[in-house]
Parts: C-alpha cells; structure tokens; sequence
C-alpha cells in the first residue's frame, strides 16, 4: 500500500488550512458588506445607463450619487470632477474655499460613494456623458469643468461633445496623452492595467482578508477606470475642444510627466499651462491656492481656440515626438529604470523581454532599459548567494526556503562546484529555474565572493543586453500583433513570452546536460 509522503501531506495540511480561512473570510465579508456611504448632503440621479463598447446592448439605467452646493441665482456654475481613485469628498477643501460664490456640482463618477456599482463602462468618455445627462436634469445649460487625473480627462470629453454648454475648463494633472502615458502604448498600457485589475481582483477574491481589503482606495472600480479609458479617443476629441483652457500640473510628477500636459497645451492652442513645484498632486495641495487660480481663471477665462494666436495653432498640427520632452523625461526615464530592477526580483526574463518592448516603442532608450534590467539582475542574484553564505547548509530543509530551492538540485550543483567552481554560475544564467539553487548553493559552499562576482557579471553582462535588444528588435512586430488583438491582448503576451522562454529554456538545458556529460567523462 502506498502511503503519502510526509511532504504531500504537509502540502495537503497547508491547502485545507487556506481554503477554510478563504470560506470564513467570504462568510464574513457576506455577513457585514462593506458599503460607502454617500457624502452628507448628497442626491442621486437615475440617469441612461452609458456604454461606449462597439457590441453594448442599448438600455438601463445608472444611479449617480452628487452634491450641489447652492449659490445666489445667477451664480456661475463649477463642476468639480475628481480622478481616481479620488472620491468627490477629495474636492471638500477647495469647496470650502468656494461655497457661496459659485454653484459647485461634485460628482461620484464610477461607483464612488454609492453611485452605482455595476455601471459597464468606466471610461472618462463614457463619465462625461453621465455628467452631460446629469447637467440636463438639473437644468443647468452652461458649466466651468475642474478636473483632476481621469477627471480632466473627462472634462475633456465633456468639451469636445458639448462646446456650447463648457464655459471654460481647468485641468490638474489630466490624463490625456496616449505616448506619456504610463509605459507610452496604448496596448501595452491596456495589459498592465488588465494586469492591475487582475491582482486586485485576486487579492480581494483569493486571500483571506475578512474586509480589510474592500475598504482599500484601490477598487475594482478604480482599477476598471484606468482599463477601460482609451486615450486613444481623445486624440479624436482634442481638435473639438474650443474652450478656455488652463493646465496645472506638478512640474516632479513622476505619476504622470509634466511633459504629457506641454504636449496638451501644445495640441490646445487656447490653453495656458502653469507648472507647480511638487509631485502629482501638487495642483490639489494648497485649496485657498487653487481656489484663487479658479477666480481667476473663472472671471477671465482667457482666448477660445478660435482667438488662438497663428503660430500656436499652426504648432498644434505638428506630430508628437518625444525629442521634444527629452530634459522633462529625465526624471521619468530614472524613474523607468528603478521599476524594471524592482520588476526583476518577480521575473528577470520576463522584465528583460518588457524592456525591449518599452525600447521599442521609443519610451526608453535601449541602454537605460538594459540598465534597469542589469541593476535588479546584479541586487537580486547576489542576495541569493549572501542568503546562502548565511544561512548555510541547514536552511535548506526549513521553511520558507524548502519551498522555494529543492536540496536535490543543490546537492547537483554541489557535485559540479566541486569540479568546476564559478563557470557554473556563468552556465546557470542562461537557465531559468536553474539560477536560485545555482546562486544559493555557490553562498552555502563559501564559494569566493570576488570570483562569484566576477563570473557573475560576466554572464549577467552578456545575457541581460542579449535578450533586451533581441526583444527590442522585435518589439515593435509584437506590439502590431497584440494591437490586432487587442481585447485579448494580454493573454497573447503571456502565450508569446511563454513559448520563447520555454524554448530557450529546452535548448539552454540539453546544452547543459551535453556540457554535463561531457565533463564526467572528463
């Protein structure tokens, strides 16, 4: 009779473990639902429900929850969007500052504060119709438009479809240009956003949390927001918007480079930009500031697009190139290279075959690209080998290591450290799956660090720019694929990156078993 090895059955143990935190955890979270409420003073609208997929059934309706803070009549009309995933409450400061002076209307887009939960489309094109209809009801036929992130970009959208009643718009920070946006592609902004939806759906869904995470900011409508808005559309819109425009941003933010608001003062030829000292959310840090900027703005809005000067609507027809924004992506492209190295620590390869993408595209140049990829390459692997210098030969049979280096491929390193020492570190670099229990073996056998460097270096030197540019001169053949397939796009990547790396890993290892043999008979 064969029994279950005392492996099988800790993993057994561990497994029902999770699964009856994961069954208590939904059971609470069932019993006491966590629920927003809406700001005091608030209302709801039912409005036509609003969903810009090309096969969207007609019909419904949405429920959106706003406040309207009245002022004497005739008052001028402010609608305060806010971006996500800032609720309407982010907006209490500067209404403060305002009340009594204009009629302020402040949104809960997408969900927010009990707005409905289950609207289909998230886009801010599709949030500026809600708000179009919700001007309607309230019979309200001209508005100034403050907006803030995706909210800017909503009020851009409300701009370009309804001139007439957009009195003027103030944009903080707005979401707008598809190439400075994120990692510069449309399609690949649209995997890494179905990416951040996935991870949050799988936190809230597959961890046991009991709550705790379905009070977090970063929601499914959050993450919803940024996947469904296609800023694509607003290339489309933009030469519709004819209002007085002003644009604050952060000129340090690094969520959204203050390059991305030059290029859309630049295709708005009736805007005016100022630049703030601060990050992101440097327009919205000092309300009785922002507040002032808006009288202003408000009283005097400044040229329609039509009063625009010669030289800055000829300049607005120009293409986008980034040789424009070179000095104010500096700090972007520092910013780049931190976020591939922490990237590597998940999936060297991976990273590297990303890289050569973002290289590509044009976003980032093929040496900081490699760069980044080298930097989270060198700290990562060189932990491993100090991880075993330290912990020694004992670690490997106690958790959490045994769960993550087998001794079986340890010992098989240990035979050939024996004989051939440091080469196997080069070896090993072109092996997935081969490089933790290469790398922690050579610190639990004292191999000489300086000659673990040295090898190391040589071999990470050689693969990590090998790989980069390799994907970087396909990268831009890939991107047309997954741009035919956009809508599962990001399943191809993972079958594309899969299949490569499966191949290199098939070929790289009946390599290394010839080089095994070879060296025995040796």
């Amino acid at each position: 009779m064969h029994l279950p090895s005392n492996r099988v059955l800790r993993f057994r143990h561990i497994l029902l473990a999770y699964l009856l935190l994961l069954l208590a955890s939904h059971a609470v979270r069932l019993a006491n639902p966590h629920e927003v409420e809406a700001p005091a003073g608030a209302r709801r609208a039912e409005l036509p429900r609003v969903d810009l997929r090309a096969d969207a059934p007609p019909g419904g309706r949405a429920g959106l929850v706003y406040r309207d803070f009245a002022a004497a009549p005739g008052a001028p009309v402010l609608v305060l969007l806010p971006g996500s995933p800032m609720r309407g409450s982010g907006w209490d400061g500067l209404a403060a500052e305002l009340r009594g002076e204009f009629r302020l209307i402040v949104p809960e887009l997408n969900g927010r504060s009990g707005s409905a939960d289950d609207i289909p489309d998230c886009s801010p094109a599709a949030a500026a119709l809600y708000v179009d209809a919700l001007l309607d009801q309230l019979g309200i036929d001209r508005a100034h438009l403050c907006g803030f992130g995706a909210g800017g970009a909503s009020a851009l959208h409300f701009a370009a479809a309804c001139p007439d009643q957009t009195a003027s718009l103030t944009l903080l920070a707005p979401l707008a240009i598809e190439q400075l946006e994120l990692v510069g592609d449309a399609t690949l902004n649209r995997i890494l956003y179905w990416a951040q939806k996935f991870y949050l759906w799988c936190g809230r869904e597959l961890v046991p949390h009991f709550g705790a995470l379905d009070r977090a900011a970063a929601d499914r409508n959050y993450a919803r927001t940024y996947h469904d808005a296609d800023i694509r559309r607003m290339a489309a819109a933009l030469p519709e918007v004819a209002a007085p425009t002003l644009i604050l941003h952060g000129e340090s933010d690094l969520v959204r480079p203050a390059a991305s608001s030059r290029e859309l003062a630049r295709l708005l030829p009736q805007a005016e930009l100022r630049l703030l000292p601060g990050g992101h959310k440097a327009p919205l840090a000092d309300p009785a500031a922002l507040a002032a900027t808006l009288r202003e703005h408000l009283a005097a809005p400044g040229p329609a697009r039509a009063a625009a000067t010669a030289a800055r609507a000829a300049a607005s027809t120009e293409p986008f190139g980034y040789q424009r924004y070179r000095a104010d992506l500096r700090a972007r492209v520092l910013l780049m290279v931190v976020l591939l190295a922490i990237a590597t620590l998940i999936s060297e390869d991976i990273t590297c075959i990303t890289a050569g993408i973002l290289a590509a595209r044009g976003m980032l140049g093929l040496f900081p690209a490699t760069l980044g990829c080298f930097l989270g390459i060198f700290i990562g692997d060189t932990g491993l080998y100090l991880l075993g210098r330290v912990l020694g030969p004992g670690a490997l049979r106690s958790a959490p290591l045994k769960w993550i280096v087998r001794v079986e491929k340890v010992e098989a390193s240990e035979r050939f450290f024996a004989r051939y020492g440091a080469l196997l570190v080069i070896v090993t670099r072109w092996l997935p799956g081969m490089r933790i229990p290469t790398y922690v073996a050579a610190g639990i056998l004292k191999l000489k660090f300086r000659i673990f460097i040295l090898y190391f270096f040589i071999a990470a030197a050689i693969w990590t720019p090998l790989l980069v540019g390799l994907s970087s001169l396909v990268g831009n053949t890939l991107l047309k694929l997954l741009a035919r397939v956009e809508d599962h796009a990001p399943l191809v990547l993972v079958a594309v990156i899969a299949t490569v790396l499966t191949v290199v890993h098939f070929a790289l290892k009946r390599a290394a078993r010839a080089f095994e043999r070879r060296a025995e008979r040796g």
